[in-house]
C-alpha cells in the first residue's frame, strides 16, 4: 500500500498553497489509513473536514482498526456506503480479527482453511503467520509454518528454524515442508528431518526435497511405505507422485491393495497425478465405499483434477440433513471447486451455528465457492462474537469483491 500513499503525498503537498480539493485529501487519508500511517491520515482527514467534507466512513473503519477498536470498525464499514472504498476495508478488518483470534489461542482459524494463496501475499498475512508462529499451541504453530512456507517467505526462515527442532513431531514436519519452500537457505535443515527419529518428520523432509527436484529423499519414502502407521504409508505415496521413475509407479499401484483404504486413495491419487489410468478408475471405485468420509476424499481428488463423476454423491451429502456438519460443508466445497454453488444455502445455514468452528468453516466456505447470494448472511456474521468467525466472513466478503483469490486446497484431514 506504501506506494499509493507516497503518489498522493507528492500530489497534494506541492499544491498545499493552491488548496487541494476535499476529494483528493479524503484519497489521501484513506490510503494512509489502509497503510497504517494513521497519524498523516488523520491531519488529511482533518483538513478535508475543514472544507466541509466528513470523513468517509471506510475512512473511520481503517482508523479505528489502527486503533484496535474491531467491533467499532466493522459498525463503520457496515454503515458506509457500498463503494471500492469501502470493500478495500475488509482485508484490514480480516486482518485485526485474525490477530485477536490468534492472541486467544483460536488454533481453527488457520485450520479452517488455508490464507489467500500469492506470491509473497498481501502485507497483512505474514506478520499475522509470524505472530501464530510464537503460539504455544503446537497445532497453531504448525498451521503458520506451512502458511509461510506457502508465501516462500524468506524473512521467517530464523523463526521456522527452531520450530525444526520443536518436540511435536508434526510440527517438525510443518518446519521441514516450509523449510523446503525457501530454497538453498533452508536446505541443511531440511535434509537433516531425512534423519529425523520420527517416520512423519522423515517422511515430510523427503517429500518436500522430491517435490524440489532432488531425489536424495526416494531412499526414505521407499522404506516409509512398508511402515506399520498408515498415515506414514498415505504420505509416502503422495510424496512419490513427483518422480517419473517407472519403478515408483509400480511401488503406487502396489499400495492400491494396502490394507487400509485410506492408503489405497492416496496411491490412487498419486498415480492420477502421474497420468497413470489406474490412479482414476481406483478413485472412482472408492466413490462408492460405505465409509462417506473416504467417498468424499475420494470426491475432493477427482474435482481437484476436474473430474465431475463425485457430482451425485456430492448432492446425495448436501440433501442428507442428518449427516454431520463438517460432512455437508466439505461436499459444498468439493461442489465448489467444480463451479457449483448449490451447497451454498446449506453452508450459509451453519453461520448461526451454536459452535464457532463450524461457523468459521462456514463463511470460509461460502466465500470459496463464491456464493454471492451469501453475501447478507455474510455482513450479519460480521458482527459474531467471535472473532475467528468475523475474520473468515470478511475473508468471504473480500473474495467475494474480488479482493484476495480463493484457495488451492484445505489443509488435510476436514472429517
Amino acid at each position: 500500500m506504501r506506494p499509493p500513499v507516497l503518489l498522493l503525498a507528492f500530489l497534494a503537498l506541492p499544491f498545499a498553497g493552491c488548496g487541494p480539493g476535499p476529494e483528493l485529501l479524503q484519497a489521501a487519508a484513506v490510503a494512509a489509513a489502509a497503510a497504517g500511517e494513521t497519524d498523516r491520515a488523520v491531519a488529511w482527514a482533518e483538513r478535508a473536514e475543514r472544507q466541509g467534507v466528513p470523513s468517509p466512513l471506510a475512512l473511520r473503519a481503517h482508523l479505528l482498526l489502527g486503533a484496535g477498536r474491531l467491533e467499532e470498525a466493522v459498525a463503520a464499514y457496515l454503515g458506509a456506503p457500498a463503494n471500492p472504498g469501502r470493500e478495500g476495508v475488509l482485508p484490514a478488518i480480516f486482518a485485526a480479527a485474525l490477530r485477536e483470534a490468534i492472541l486467544q489461542g483460536e488454533r481453527a482459524v488457520l485450520e479452517a482453511g488455508p490464507l489467500p494463496p500469492g506470491t509473497g501475499g498481501p502485507p497483512w498475512e505474514a506478520p499475522l503467520l509470524r505472530l501464530a508462529l510464537l503460539s504455544p499451541d503446537p497445532a497453531l504453530r504448525a498451521a503458520a509454518a506451512r502458511g509461510l512456507g506457502a508465501r516462500r517467505d524468506p524473512g521467517a526462515r530464523a523463526l521456522l528454524l527452531p520450530l525444526a527442532a520443536d518436540r511435536h513431531p508434526f510440527v517438525r514436519a510443518a518446519a521441514a515442508e516450509a523449510l523446503a519452500q525457501m530454497g538453498p537457505v533452508g536446505a541443511a535443515a531440511v535434509r537433516a528431518g531425512l534423519g529425523d527419529p520420527d517416520w512423519t518428520v522423515r517422511v515430510a523432509a523427503a517429500a518436500a526435497l522430491t517435490r524440489a527436484g532432488d531425489s536424495d529423499g526416494l531412499p526414505v519414502l521407499r522404506e516409509a511405505l512398508a511402515q506399520q502407521d498408515p498415515s506414514v504409508r498415505m504420505a509416502a505415496a503422495l510424496g512419490l507422485a513427483p518422480l517419473r521413475d517407472g519403478a515408483v509407479g509400480t511401488l503406487l499401484k502396489a499400495r492400491l491393495a494396502d490394507r487400509d483404504p485410506y492408503v489405497r486413495v492416496s496411491a490412487a491419487e498419486a498415480l492420477a497425478r502421474r497420468g497413470e489410468s489406474a490412479g482414476r478408475g481406483a478413485l472412482h471405485r472408492a466413490l462408492e465405499a460405505a465409509d462417506r468420509s473416504l467417498a468424499l476424499y475420494a470426491a475432493e481428488i477427482l474435482a481437484g483434477l476436474g473430474d465431475e463423476t463425485p457430482c451425485p454423491l456430492l448432492a446425495a451429502a448436501l440433501a442428507d440433513e442428518a449427516a454431520p456438519a463438517v460432512v455437508r460443508l466439505y461436499a459444498a466445497w468439493i461442489l465448489g471447486r467444480l463451479g457449483d454453488a448449490g451447497g451454498a444455502p446449506v453452508a450459509a445455514a451453519y453461520l448461526t451455528a451454536a459452535e464457532a468452528p463450524l461457523r468459521l468453516r462456514a463463511a470460509w466456505t461460502l466465500g470459496e465457492i463464491g456464493a454471492a447470494a451469501a453475501r447478507p448472511a455474510l455482513l450479519e456474521a460480521l458482527a459474531d462474537r467471535d472473532p475467528g468467525v468475523v475474520a473468515h466472513a470478511a475473508l468471504a466478503l473480500a473474495k467475494l469483491a474480488g479482493r484476495v483469490p480463493r484457495a488451492e486446497a484445505p489443509p488435510r484431514p476436514l472429517l
